[in-house]
C-alpha cells in the first residue's frame, strides 16, 4: 500500500509539471483526443509541436498510471473486506448441538433385570403395588427413584409420570439406566 501511495504522489507531481507545460485554452482534451494529438506526426519546423505531443504523451501514460493504480486499490480494498468476512466467520461459534436421549432396547440386557422384573410385577408394566407404597410398573420403581432416574437419564418428559404410565420400552430403559448408575442397590440381590 506504501509503494502505491509513492506512485500516487509522483503520478500526481507529473500531471502537474505537464498540465503547466500545455498551453491555456478553453478546452479540455479527453483521453481519446490526447492519444489521438499524441500519434499525430508533428509539424515541421515548429518545435512547440514536438514538445506538445511529448506532454502529451506523458499526461496519457499518467492517465495509464493512474487507472493501474485505481485497480490496485480496488484489489486491495476487495483483499481487506473478503479478509473481514473471513475474520467475522472464525469468530461464529454454532450454539450448541442439544444433548442426545440416550436409546436402549425394549428388552433388558441382564438376567438380573429379568428377575427383579419377574419378582417385582410378574412382567406386569401397568402394575401398582397394592400395599399402597407408591411403587408401580415392571420394576416397581418408587415415585421419586423414577423422578430422579428419568432426570438423571436426560429423560424430562418421564418426570412426574408414574412409572406404570410409561411404555414397557421406556421402563426397560429406566431400569437399565438405573442398574448402570447405582448398581443393584435399589432393588437388592435378585
Amino acid at each position: 500500500m506504501r509503494k502505491l501511495t509513492v506512485l500516487f504522489v509522483a503520478v500526481a507531481a507529473i500531471a502537474l509539471v505537464v498540465a503547466a507545460a500545455l498551453p491555456r485554452g478553453g478546452d479540455e482534451l479527453t483521453r481519446v483526443e490526447t492519444a489521438a494529438a499524441a500519434e499525430a506526426p508533428a509539424a515541421q519546423n515548429e518545435p512547440w509541436v514536438d514538445y506538445q505531443a511529448e506532454a502529451l504523451n506523458t499526461y496519457a501514460s499518467l492517465l495509464q498510471v493512474q487507472d493501474e493504480w485505481a485497480g490496485a486499490r480496488y484489489a486491495q480494498e476487495q483483499a481487506d473486506a473478503e479478509a473481514a468476512r473471513v475474520a467475522e466467520a472464525a469468530r461464529y461459534v454454532p450454539p450448541p448441538t442439544p444433548k442426545q436421549q440416550p436409546t436402549y432396547s425394549s428388552a433388558p440386557t441382564s438376567s438380573y433385570l429379568e428377575c427383579v422384573k419377574a419378582r417385582e410385577s410378574g412382567g406386569n408394566y401397568g402394575i401398582y403395588n397394592q400395599s399402597g407404597s407408591g411403587a408401580a410398573g415392571a420394576y416397581q420403581f418408587m415415585p421419586q427413584t423414577w423422578n430422579n432416574t428419568a432426570a438423571n437419564a436426560g429423560r424430562p418428559d418421564l418426570v412426574g409420570m408414574s412409572p406404570a404410565d410409561a411404555s414397557p420400552a421406556d421402563q426397560d430403559a429406566m431400569a437399565q439406566h438405573l442398574l448402570a448408575w447405582q448398581g443393584t442397590a435399589p432393588w437388592g440381590s435378585c
